[in-house]
């Protein structure tokens, strides 16, 4: 019997359509149903989402059947419509007169305009759309305002349904010159919005006018931040920040902690969780992003910060104040920008040259495959920045480490 599906990777061929094993462990299937559109969902279990892709495409084929028993009528009818587009200048198939139809007309759909919408999908991912329908996290909800406030001052007035694609085109041309993946995250979150707005408030066709292409496998890899700028950046907040600053740019430059573990109004990262004796700092599941508790083990260099600037309670300030802060620092020393994630890249290359891919991935709670994390950070660095970056100490700390002076 000839198998139905074939692995590449992390992508499972089945029947026509693609199944993404995700890093979560969740499957994503994919299918092409023609016109232009694809059906997607994402699944708990592979089963799930073959059966997914059973179903719609048993549902393509209906459709193929019913273009062979059209009457002679309904094929003139066709014809009749095509001539009616070309006679207006319009370039467009059937389908998309179709859908545009359907998008306005169709009985019982709830009316909204998107900043009606918007406040009520914030609403239901408030209490329930979470990771495994749990309610989300304040930043999360943020989050998501902060990427989208922009698209909502622009068309919080319009009907839902009448957003099209140049909409959406207008939106990211208005964000001007930002990175690609900003650029990437602004719209795959308007995607998870106009999705939210199908699968929750009975809204049709509007997922269609914005469609996120996937970054490829040949992006740019990784940015990572000298030994000589990360030490530039720990010296200007010595001489000018109190001690929560200094500590929390520690832990993300020589632990690897995610920002947001530390700078997040609710759980963040407090003192208590610092075993100085055991050496370790543990990260519990309501502080991780992944919702998953781990273990880092607290490097020397790491040790002598945490040791010199100790607090208690909460770690670090908000996150207004230390991202400020972190500009003022990078300036300081020498760097033009701050590249995204560039203090937990630069961990995760220096660490994985010492110590190995395995255990760095294992500190930073690191959510994909060992393939995946040597594909972002193998080759970025060498053994010799790696021993300087973890070299890097305090102005006044105790013991026979070396200091690691910055350099313009």
């Amino acid at each position: 019997m000839k198998r139905q599906d074939k692995t590449k990777g992390n992508v499972i061929e089945y029947k026509g359509g693609k199944i993404r094993i995700r890093p979560n462990g969740s499957f994503a299937a994919d299918l092409h149903v023609g016109g232009g559109k694809r059906r997607r969902k994402q699944c708990d279990n592979l089963d799930a989402a073959k059966a997914f892709i059973d179903k719609e495409q048993a549902a393509r084929d209906n459709h193929g059947l019913l273009a062979v028993a059209l009457t002679p009528r309904q094929l003139q009818e066709c014809a009749d419509a095509i001539h009616l587009l070309q006679d207006g200048g319009l370039d467009v198939s059937l389908v998309t007169v179709a859908s545009e139809y359907l998008r306005r007309n169709r009985p019982n759909q709830i009316n909204l305009t998107v900043g009606e919408a918007f406040e009520r999908y914030m609403d239901h991912v408030k209490r329930r759309g979470g990771k495994k329908n749990r309610p989300a996290r304040q930043h999360t909800l943020d989050s998501k305002r902060k990427r989208l406030g922009s698209f909502i001052e622009l068309y919080g007035e319009t009907n839902l349904r009448d957003i099209t694609e140049s909409d959406v085109q207008n939106w990211m041309e208005s964000l001007g010159e930002v990175q690609e993946r900003t650029r990437f995250n602004r719209k795959s979150e308007l995607q998870s919005f106009l999705n939210g707005c199908q699968k929750f408030l009975d809204i049709d066709y509007v997922n269609d006018v914005c469609r996120v292409e996937q970054p490829g496998e040949n992006e740019q890899p990784a940015a990572i931040i000298t030994p000589q700028h990360a030490a530039g950046m720990m010296k200007w907040l010595e001489e000018n920040k109190e001690p929560k600053f200094i500590a929390a740019m520690a832990l993300m430059f020589f632990g690897g902690i995610r920002p947001m573990e530390i700078l997040r109004h609710d759980n963040p990262l407090t003192w208590e969780t610092i075993d100085f004796e055991k050496g370790e700092i543990y990260v519990p599941a309501p502080t991780s992003k992944t919702r998953t508790h781990r273990t880092i083990e607290i490097q020397n260099n790491l040790k002598a910060w945490l040791k010199r600037y100790r607090g208690e309670g909460r770690i670090g300030p908000v996150e207004s104040s230390f991202r400020a802060a972190r500009t003022s620092a990078y300036r300081s020393a020498g760097l033009d920008s701050w590249p995204m994630d560039a203090a937990r890249h630069s961990f995760a290359t220096y660490a994985g040259i010492i110590y190995g891919s395995h255990k760095a991935a294992s500190w930073m709670g690191h959510g994909g495959t060992l393939y995946v994390f040597d594909q972002h950070y193998k080759g970025l660095g060498t053994r010799k920045d790696a021993e300087a970056f973890f070299k890097i100490t305090p102005a006044r700390a105790a013991g026979n480490l070396i200091r690691m002076e910055a350099t313009a």
